[in-house]
């Protein structure tokens, strides 16, 4: 529900809105791989991910993060525009100042089909390996348990002919 049915904050206003709008979602996205990045190298190299990813790199990446995000939303800045549509001003882009067909298909791939594909093949392969391990894991396991009973069985057929002997 609105409170109003009119854009009444300005044209300022507008084009702040709409660049903190993209601004925000942009960088969701990108934090999110690299914190899928991130996770990756921890579990598959956790050795190497210690040199790799030092706190400073990390943070140059997470700048660099922002920054390509605040570029890529200051033109919604200027294509940000409260428009007055009969007796109602809404805020929207003005998308006749840009190739807007161009753009989503831009945005569409960098932000949807990019990020989906980098994360869903970390991902999996983070799966995998994980999987590997505790089968590995559960073979050594069972491997121990068992020479750990035979071992036990051994003894207490050893004590039982001790017994017989006596």
């Amino acid at each position: 529900m609105f409170l109003t049915t009119s854009w009444v904050l300005g044209d300022f206003l507008c084009k702040m809105y709409m660049f903190v709008q993209s601004l925000s979602s942009t960088s969701s996205i990108f934090i999110l791989v690299v914190i899928c990045t991130e996770r990756y190298f921890a579990i598959l190299y956790p050795i190497t991910c210690k040199q790799i990813l030092t706190s400073v790199r990390l943070k140059i990446i997470i700048c660099g993060v922002w920054s390509i995000c605040i570029l890529y939303s200051v033109p919604k800045f200027y294509w940000g525009s409260a428009v007055t549509i009969g007796n109602e001003t809404v805020c929207i882009l003005n998308r006749q100042l840009y190739n807007s067909k161009l753009f989503d298909i831009i945005h569409f791939v960098l932000f949807y089909v990019l990020p989906l594909c980098v994360m869903s093949i970390l991902y999996t392969r983070i799966a995998v390996c994980l999987c590997n391990s505790s089968r590995q894991l559960k073979k050594q396991l069972d491997a121990s348990n068992s020479r750990q009973y035979q071992a036990l069985c051994r003894k207490q057929s050893s004590r039982r002919r001790n017994e017989k002997v006596k």
